[in-house]
């Protein structure tokens, strides 16, 4: 008797936003200080070439000033001439009497193990070299090493209080350790000391687009977007927000603009196609595909968004074969596993669908979607018992949300503990009174097992008063009666 009401999850997958240049201070002399901002300026309205040729002219004219040529740099590797700009750097790096500015103006230009090499050869001749704590403690985020990057960063805050740079990278360290109070203290604070620091401000965006204040996370997400209209990280920020929001017709018009500012980025084409797939526009979804692959096709996450695509379209053995070419590439990808799972509970393997998700669960135990999936997979076979447990640790990672609540009463109810149900549905309409399901589906636990004639009454008169059309409740009101 009970009733869920459809509800459409897309696929997600985590983006995650690092530093990727280091922004340049303000420098000493007071004729440098404007022309950064103005080359600042330049690039994020997309005037990439303009912000290019200024930036050559303040070298020229300041060619010993570390943050004219961090802007210079920033604005060759914007327009793809990063290795263009590696044997002039490397050379000065080499000369005779080469400085420790001269020395990470190289390491930044480098990937990898080569740029942590050379980012601890500046700091082993000059420890408290600022950029370079900051790029090296880039590099050991981004390798998972955040444990050995907090000292460095806490080393360049003393060195320089007024940066925002160690604040906003403590604060994405914060975030990965699941202190999101602190984080959102430490992106505020970064945004506090440079307020055109938009890194910090998308960063803080998808923080809250994450424990979904999404009001609150279009503010910051805007403003950026506002400081930076063609700077590819706001629009994929803000695009990832309207995707939350359920508006896919605004987030393709953000990841549209982010992969034409960045044609030779994956993962603002991963994020487009997925916009594009939760439209049901699935050839501009290929074309999208078809471009991310042909840019990288050892790139995990565009196969699991083409197993996405083929699934939605029915084609579920090219959907199997996409992801299972994803966990080739990344055995460890969580999202891939999720993909592989839903394939196989398509083609009616439950049995291989539950492994899969289970190995989800495993590579990402704090992700509610795989607790979820296999809940429901549970709940598809009425192993009510197994749906229960899955739906609890739901609970526990969603802190009570409303929807997990939702499915963890409707499986005490399939597990025939009636009690249960009711006194969950009660806690979830404590925390959101206008949920019209949980108003009827708590009426006819009262009405049907419960016996309280009382009790399912109020629940189907607060259901019908909130709105709620479903005729049946009428019917068995006059049962009631």
């Amino acid at each position: 008797m009970f009733r869920r009401t459809p509800r459409h999850a897309p696929l997600a997958l985590a983006l995650v936003l690092v530093l990727a240049t280091v922004p340049a201070r303000a420098g000493e002399p007071q004729d440098v200080e404007p022309a950064l901002q103005t080359i600042e300026r330049l690039r994020h309205q997309g005037e990439v070439a303009e912000a290019a040729r200024r930036a050559g002219e303040l070298v020229a004219s300041h060619p010993g000033h570390l943050a004219a040529h961090i802007a210079y740099q920033d604005a060759q590797i914007a327009l793809g001439r990063r290795d263009e700009l590696l044997d002039g750097y490397r050379d000065r790096a080499r000369a005779d009497g080469a400085t420790a500015d001269d020395r990470f103006l190289h390491a930044r230009l480098l990937e990898g193990a080569p740029a942590t090499h050379a980012y601890k050869t500046v700091l082993a001749d000059a420890p408290d070299h600022f950029w370079s704590l900051c790029g090296l403690a880039t590099l050991l985020i981004e390798d998972g090493k955040a444990r050995h990057a907090a000292p460095l960063l806490e080393r360049a805050r003393e060195i320089d209080a007024t940066s925002p740079v160690p604040l906003n990278l403590l604060g994405g360290i914060a975030e990965s350790e699941g202190d999101t109070a602190e984080a959102e203290r430490l992106y505020r604070e970064a945004i506090t000391a440079r307020p055109s620091f938009v890194l910090a401000r998308v960063n803080l965006g998808t923080l809250l687009v994450g424990a979904g204040r999404l009001d609150e996370a279009l503010t910051e997400l805007d403003a950026a977007v506002e400081s930076a209209p063609r700077l590819a990280l706001t629009r994929l920020g803000r695009g990832m927000a309207h995707m939350a929001r359920g508006d896919s017709e605004k987030a393709v018009v953000d990841f549209q603009v982010a992969t034409e500012t960045d044609a030779r980025d994956v993962v603002s084409l991963d994020l487009l196609a997925n916009a594009y797939l939760n439209l049901r526009r699935y050839d501009e979804a290929q074309e999208a595909l078809d471009k991310a692959l042909a840019l990288d096709p050892a790139h995990a996450p565009t196969h699991v968004f083409v197993a996405y695509l083929n699934l939605s379209l029915e084609r579920i053995e090219p959907a199997l074969a996409a992801a299972e070419a994803a966990l080739d590439i990344d055995p460890a990808l969580a999202e891939a596993h999720h993909m592989l799972g839903l394939c196989h509970e398509r083609a009616g393997s439950a049995k291989r669908a539950e492994a899969a998700y289970r190995r989800a669960q495993r590579a990402d135990p704090e992700n509610p979607a795989y607790v979820r999936a296999l809940g429901l997979l549970y709940e598809s076979q009425s192993r009510w018992r197994d749906a229960v447990r899955e739906y609890e640790k739901l609970v526990k990672l969603t802190d009570g949300a409303p929807d997990a609540l939702f499915d963890l009463a409707l499986a005490y109810w399939g597990h025939d503990k009636h009690d249960r149900a009711a006194t969950t549905l009660e806690t979830l309409i404590a925390a959101d009174e206008a949920h019209l399901d949980a108003w009827m589906n708590l009426g006819v636990l009262r009405h049907r097992y419960l016996r309280d004639r009382k009790g399912a009454r109020a629940a189907f008169e607060h259901y019908l008063k909130r709105g709620g059309t479903d005729e049946r409740v009428r019917d068995w009101l006059r049962e009631l009666d």
